[in-house]
């Protein structure tokens, strides 16, 4: 992970001239447009189907969707135009997580594609001084339906599924020797429960294997689940027995809707929380055990949430864990919360924004995931728009 450091100051996350000082007046009223659009949920379906079908129909759309919501929250099609963006990140003293949002095919090739894109990806970051880590999703590299069977019986895989896994495992552990060489961390994604808990268990041994003496591994908890506050202080306790440092990055989750959905089709006890206050008491649980256990875990809090970021703020002041900053990390959304992204790396915390790239028709998948996300965020929705307007007023652009 690369770190900034300069001197420390309490953030100001009214500042918004800093906040969008990056954006020209154009893109400010595209971004709020946008957000507008946004936050009507059944426009964005019906304009996010129609998208989507239009791509699979080979209409031409994709230079629509590039310089609308693909400009807001991908940072290029190419690497040459991701570069451009992670250097003007880096100038703000804001560091990135790079992803190839690029839905991986379900097949061998499809999975060899992808490795090749990550380990690529881990090459530029070691000579560049803005790219902090690389974002990687296990069922980018493996079958989710062999996963899927590993939560249920381990022993119920064939034998070419034994073989298609074991090159899984493979391409992980090659991912992560590969970022230990280059001194890159990895963060590897949480996905949907009922594929988590292999991934959990090959995060945890790739932790073991490179986290001895720097953090190469994170392993991504969904604090909307019940179970994620056990099973970190279990996973801490095993990194003390074993001796190796804990990369934790906690999000509040992602597939809210999607894991009640199934439970209740499938008839078996919904494994997230029930509300919003019940999922931000588990997170702020897991921000102070992650605080008080520094400096023997490294953690990433990738939130929007203003609260939990002023939360950790406070705590680190009142433990006098400035020294430890380098064991702390923030991150957000390209294309999201401007306001806390550069008002946190101003006041010298480590900041990063998660920066997916591909093509156009490749990344849509991913999209349309943000979409739906975010019209399922309405709070957030609604800080955005006001930021955005207050700052257009601030610059005379809107009366």
């Amino acid at each position: 992970m690369q770190v900034f450091t300069y001197n420390p100051t309490r953030p100001d996350f009214q500042d918004l001239a800093g906040a969008f000082a990056h954006k020209t007046d154009r893109e400010l009223r595209q971004a709020y447009l946008l957000y507008r659009l946004i936050q009507n949920p059944l426009l964005m379906k019906t304009l996010t189907t129609a998208g989507q079908l239009a791509v699979h129909l080979h209409l031409p759309v994709k230079n629509l969707i590039k310089h609308t919501v693909y400009k807001q929250f991908c940072g290029g099609e190419s690497l040459t135009e991701v570069m451009e963006v992670v250097d003007k990140l880096d100038d703000e003293h804001v560091y990135t997580v790079l992803d190839y949002a690029a839905e991986a095919e379900e097949t061998e090739e499809g999975f060899e594609q992808a490795l090749n894109h990550i380990l690529n990806n881990i090459a530029i970051a070691r000579h560049s001084h803005g790219i902090g880590a690389i974002s990687i999703k296990m069922s980018a590299l493996g079958h989710r339906s062999i996963m899927e069977k590993l939560v249920i019986d381990r022993n119920a895989l064939s034998q070419e599924e034994e073989i298609s896994y074991d090159l899984t495992c493979r391409r992980l552990d090659t991912i992560c020797e590969y970022a230990a060489d280059a001194n890159v961390s990895i963060y590897i994604d949480a996905e949907e429960s009922w594929i988590q808990e292999p991934i959990d268990a090959l995060t945890e041994q790739m932790m073991e294997r490179y986290n001895r003496r720097q953090c190469i591994v994170f392993n991504t908890l969904q604090m909307y689940r019940a179970d994620r506050l056990n099973y970190l202080e279990e996973l801490l306790e095993r990194a003390r027995e074993k001796g190796f440092i804990s990369g934790i990055k906690l999000v509040r989750g992602a597939y809210w809707e999607k894991e009640r959905d199934r439970a209740h089709a499938m008839r078996y006890a919904s494994p997230v929380y029930p509300t919003k206050e019940k999922t931000d008491e588990s997170f702020n649980k897991a921000v102070v055990m992650c605080l008080e256990r520094l400096p023997h875990l490294h953690l990433c809090l990738a939130t929007h949430n203003q609260e939990s970021i002023q939360l950790v703020v406070r705590e680190v002041s009142r433990r006098k864990l400035e020294k430890l900053r380098t064991h702390l990390h923030f991150s957000q959304l390209y294309g999201m919360s401007d306001n806390l992204t550069f008002a946190l790396a101003k006041a010298g915390f480590n900041t990063s924004k998660y920066l997916p790239y591909g093509e156009v028709d490749k990344a849509l998948p991913y999209l349309i995931r943000r979409a739906e996300e975010n019209t399922a965020i309405a709070g957030q929705m609604s800080r955005e728009l006001q930021l955005l307007q207050e700052e257009l007023k601030r610059r005379k652009l809107v009366s």
